[in-house]
């Protein structure tokens, strides 16, 4: 855990530096590492197709039962949807305080369009939207990928002065169908009340298993963030993320996501350097995905065991540090 308010940009750049190459499992890749093998003859990860609109970013060494490819980074929260109910508030209820939600972009009844978002400084780290970049020119050029030669939609594009923020999207719901079912038999988490009454027995979708996990370091463990103090994330919170990529195709344009696994809160940073100046409302859209999805991959737990130290001036004691070099 990083110690104390980070204050200064020098401060902000170590410790980012630091975060992007630490990780909490081994498995997971660093981006950097990701993104340079791109341009090598053997990249660490590769778009396979899941199914035709959708196309996942997979880690290349494996040839059987290919796991989503894992990547892990550092960055500044800046704002974020409740993280229980997203953008998701039932006809007559009152949208959370907590959480930031456009009126555009408010679902009262379960569908794809409702989804978690959470939006990262990136005014001066550009290295979200490199590494979106770098994604795109490798499905472009694999055999298969938008058939149709459908333009990449226009959002997220990291142009011009609409680069301040990058916003990781995950799904909120899944529809039942005959392909969905052993996924929804991996489903832990507990339900809020709004999400137990959309995804009753019988409705058309299920609460998405892979919702992104929350955590803070507490005492050298991973704690749910709703056991923490604050019990969510502020506006200048320090964070280590882990994602995966997909690619989605729809009848009108294809576009890239970045999909939290999993959040964890690692330090603050001082609101001064925090210059990103957005407003929420530009979640990302996706088609119907009633056909074959993965059950739940391996994930960060609460309680685990979490080799960090306090660190701003200095570098990790010896036998603490974990990074992915």
């Amino acid at each position: 855990m990083t110690s104390g308010v980070i204050k200064t940009s020098q401060q902000l750049d170590h410790a980012l530096r630091y975060w992007k190459s630490f990780t909490f499992n081994d498995w997971y890749i660093k981006l950097k590492d990701a993104v340079d093998s791109l341009a090598t003859e053997k990249p660490i990860a590769e778009p396979r197709m899941e199914y035709s609109a959708r196309w996942m970013v997979r880690q290349s060494r494996f040839c059987l039962d290919v796991p989503d490819a894992i990547f892990h980074t550092a960055a500044v929260w800046v704002w974020g949807s409740n993280l229980e109910t997203g953008n998701f508030v039932p006809r007559g209820e009152t949208a959370p305080s907590t959480g930031k939600l456009s009126e555009s972009r408010m679902q009262d009844t379960a569908n794809n369009m409702c989804q978690f978002s959470y939006a990262v400084d990136t005014s001066n780290d550009k290295t979200l939207y490199e590494a979106q970049k770098a994604f795109e020119k490798q499905i472009c050029k694999t055999d298969g990928f938008n058939r149709t030669q459908k333009p990449r939609r226009k959002w997220q594009e990291g142009e011009g002065s609409y680069d301040a923020t990058y916003i990781f999207v995950a799904q909120m719901f899944v529809r039942r169908g005959f392909y969905t079912w052993k996924k929804e038999l991996t489903l832990v988490y507990e339900l809020h009340p709004w999400i137990r009454e959309a995804t009753a027995q019988g409705k058309q979708f299920f609460a998405n298993p892979d919702r992104p996990e929350v955590f803070k370091v507490v005492d050298g463990q991973l704690r749910p963030i709703s056991e923490c103090t604050p019990p969510g994330l502020l506006y200048g919170d320090l964070l280590w993320i882990s994602f995966v990529v997909e690619f989605i195709v729809s009848s009108n344009a294809w576009n890239p996501n970045f999909i939290p696994v999993e959040i964890v809160r690692v330090g603050r940073v001082s609101p001064d350097l925090v210059l990103a100046k957005s407003s929420p409302g530009a979640d990302a859209e996706s088609e119907s995905n009633d056909v074959a999805l993965p059950t739940r991959r391996q994930r960060l737990q609460a309680g685990q065991s979490a080799a960090v130290v306090g660190m701003i001036h200095q570098e990790p004691a010896n036998g603490v540090r974990r990074d992915t070099k």
